[in-house]
């Protein structure tokens, strides 16, 4: 069995660097919410990475510990 933890560090980091995305966009709304200026680009690209954060999230949630995953195969070759 190969081991799990690159991969859910992999997810981690990847979830981080969504996050920090987030927050820069959010700093530039509120850096750039003059009037007369449009900032539809900065608000769907913020969607589309809260989006995207949410499903990373439920992948990380959903990714057995090793120790489950070793009871799963276990398990299912009974």
């Amino acid at each position: 069995m190969h081991s799990r933890k690159p991969v859910m560090a992999a997810l981690v980091k990847e979830i981080d660097s969504v996050r920090l995305s987030i927050s820069l966009l959010q700093i530039d709304q509120c850096r750039d919410a003059r009037p007369g200026r449009s900032a539809w680009r900065s608000g769907y690209e913020l969607n589309a990475q809260k989006a995207r954060l949410a499903r990373l999230e439920t992948v990380l949630a959903s990714y057995p510990s090793a120790p489950a995953a070793r009871r799963l195969e276990h398990q299912q070759s009974e």
